[in-house]
């Protein structure tokens, strides 16, 4: 038998062809429509996404998990007759969402400062995006405003950047601290 990990793809490549079938055989007998698949597969796959990345050590794949969750709700409230698929309210929906990605990587991984500042743009981004597309916002002022303030997304790179550079200074020199600093003699030896 191969290793642990080769058994771990066979499993996960047999439950996907499983899973496959199974869809095909639905679509063919009339019970399954691809907007189904497309609202539960992404809110099934966002959620089956994050509790793997919630035990993987680095948290892999979980900003993807948080994206394809988020998008799995929004096309499950289209299917659900909450509001239409409309492309404003889409783009909105996919800056939000890549968004709420970057904030759950920051809860998870907080030494990451970038991540909330690109979060906060892009949340900030898809807020402004939901307004002008609901009208609450008038669509010249979301033009004024997007025309006058778009050199902000550079002074907020740029802010990250430097934060990002700040923490990773800090952080080495804490460790050449704690390496130069003489080991400490057990109380026996004294």
């Amino acid at each position: 038998m191969g290793s642990k990990k080769e058994q771990k793809g066979h499993i996960v490549l047999g439950l996907i062809l499983i899973g496959l079938g199974l869809i095909l055989i639905l679509d063919r007998q009339g019970m399954l429509s691809w907007t189904i698949l497309r609202s539960y597969g992404f809110l099934l796959l966002g959620a089956l996404l994050f509790i793997q990345s919630l035990s993987s050590p680095h948290r892999k794949g979980l900003f993807s998990s948080v994206v394809l969750f988020c998008l799995g709700l929004y096309f499950t409230g289209v299917e659900w007759h909450l509001y239409q698929l409309q492309r404003g309210l889409t783009i909105s929906i996919f800056v939000l969402s890549f968004g709420m990605a970057f904030y759950a990587v920051f809860i998870f991984k907080q030494h990451k400062w970038d991540c909330l500042i690109y979060g906060n743009l892009l949340i900030l981004t898809g807020i402004l995006f939901l307004l002008a597309f609901l009208n609450i916002l008038p669509s010249e002022t979301f033009i004024t405003i997007v025309d006058d303030y778009w050199p902000l997304v550079f002074v907020i790179l740029g802010l990250a950047l430097i934060v990002k550079a700040f923490h990773s200074a800090h952080k080495l020199r804490t460790q050449e601290e704690i390496s130069q600093k003489p080991a400490e003699k057990p109380l026996a030896q004294q």
